[in-house]
């Protein structure tokens, strides 16, 4: 995303409250409260090269899990997706890469920080794949705000044993992150941090010499699944 195009994400979410999205919810979303806050409130970050206009500007997987959240919820309980359109190229460089993520988590910060300014009352968690991941994983691990939640899909920063809950849907996960370790969770946010990583995603599970060729069809394609999703919903920590 342009500068311009975040500014102009930024006004609407200052004069329509929290920005919700029609998530399809098989009971139906309560409305948001009379201040114009959802109960919940997920901030979705879609991975490189996905588009910021389809799936709700968050891609299928992101999508795919938030449904599934919702699907979770009590019926009077209301769910806003706000999609944080932050840069995801298909950068040639990886200085490129680093400078899109790093928009990205400012981005992440200043959504944080609106969200507890206009909407005090509602729970915030972050969901992101792939690039999308990354950018949340560095805005979990250096926010003050408490978060509800936090699911990472395919991490590039993945850390083994990092999380509060590792979910592997299959054969356990050894290795680490295709881009290093990340910087740890503080001790607030961990217990409430999902890391779904499958042992074919050779962006979340590369061993120590790092990768070895492209993007696995495991990463592109596994998080689609609704299964996945069902299952990533089912790990994350919702409020009450």
């Amino acid at each position: 995303m342009r500068p311009r195009a975040a500014a102009l994400l930024v006004a609407v979410l200052l004069t329509a409250g929290c920005g919700s999205a029609d998530l399809d919810r098989p009971r139906g979303a309560a409305s948001p409260s009379a201040d114009g806050c959802a109960d919940l409130v997920v901030l979705g970050l879609r991975g490189q090269g996905q588009s910021a206009s389809k799936a709700q500007g968050v891609g299928d997987e992101v999508l795919g899990v938030v449904r599934a959240i919702g699907a979770r919820l009590p019926a009077s309980q209301s769910l806003s997706l706000v999609a944080v359109r932050h840069p995801a190229r298909l950068s040639p460089t990886q200085a490129s890469y680093d400078a899109d993520v790093a928009t990205g988590v400012r981005m992440v910060q200043r959504h944080l920080d609106r969200l507890a300014r206009r909407c005090p009352g509602s729970a915030v968690g972050l969901v992101g794949f792939s690039e999308g991941a990354q950018v949340v994983h560095l805005a979990a691990a250096r926010t003050d705000h408490r978060l509800a939640f936090v699911a990472l899909m395919g991490d590039p920063l993945r850390r083994p044993a990092g999380a509060g809950r590792e979910l592997h849907l299959g054969t356990r996960v050894t290795g680490r992150g295709s881009n290093g370790a990340g910087p740890p969770f503080p001790a607030r946010v961990r217990p409430y941090v999902v890391e779904a990583c499958v042992a074919g995603d050779n962006v979340c599970n590369v061993p120590p010499t790092g990768r070895v060729g492209g993007v696995s069809e495991t990463h592109r394609h596994v998080y689609e699944r609704p299964a996945t999703a069902r299952a990533i919903a089912g790990a994350v920590h919702l409020p009450r």
